[in-house]
């Protein structure tokens, strides 16, 4: 326990553990995601894309939604606690893995198939990973060039819904980004696989805009 407390009852640990788990994955509601998403623009429409969904996929997902079908058992899963350090002691130590049924796995693949066809219009255009047609490697090798002009105007190298509230920003000139050629767009954010590179004219009021826009994203996430 975080307590220092130590718990060896099985009952006891299965009871603590849950309630961890629900507490670090639930969704706390303390924010307003409405700026986040407002620059995000709707992809997926019921009319359009109505004709492509499948029958079956269709009855089964409204049988479930309006719960005249359980999805329990197609559901059930086995979490699996990973340690992350030698000699674990507080359940912060260990990683939660699922474990799903198989039929599980193939509904949910079918639903990542068929995403494929949109994802791309949906994923903001400076995220370069995992998305098809994009590579990692065009964010890293735009990041040098941006990097390599700071270099050549002798300043060093000071510098999703994140991609929303930073775009807010520059159009309404509260922050610059930077340009990777003399003619190129301003560029304010990249973002990779879990990371994000960040560009900004170093000013006071340009720092205090990158903070808010990071902790509103913050509070949201």
């Amino acid at each position: 326990m975080d307590d220092g407390q130590e718990i060896t009852e099985g009952d006891r640990i299965n009871e603590i553990a849950t309630e961890f788990f629900q507490e670090l994955f639930k969704i706390k509601g303390t924010a307003n995601p409405h700026n986040v998403l407002a620059g995000i623009e709707e992809c997926i429409t019921e009319e359009k894309y109505w004709p492509i969904v499948g029958k079956e996929v269709s009855e089964f997902c409204l049988e479930v939604l309006n719960g005249n079908k359980g999805a329990k058992a197609i559901n059930s899963t086995d979490i699996v606690l990973n340690p992350k350090v030698s000699n674990p002691s507080m359940l912060v130590n260990f990683r939660p893995i699922s474990l799903c049924s198989v039929i599980y796995k193939i509904i949910a693949k079918s639903i990542a198939n068929r995403l494929q066809e949109v994802i791309g219009n949906c994923i903001d255009e400076v995220q370069s990973a995992f998305v098809p047609s994009r590579l990692i490697s065009d964010n890293v090798l735009l990041a040098y060039e941006i990097l390599h002009t700071f270099r050549q105007k002798g300043i060093g190298k000071k510098g999703e819904g994140l991609s929303s509230l930073m775009r807010t920003a520059q159009k309404k000139g509260q922050i610059r980004g930077a340009k990777a050629s003399r003619r190129g767009p301003e560029i304010s954010h990249l973002l990779f696989a879990d990371d994000c590179i960040l560009f900004n004219e170093a000013t006071e009021k340009g720092d205090r805009t990158m903070k808010d826009i990071l902790k509103e994203y913050e509070s949201c996430s």
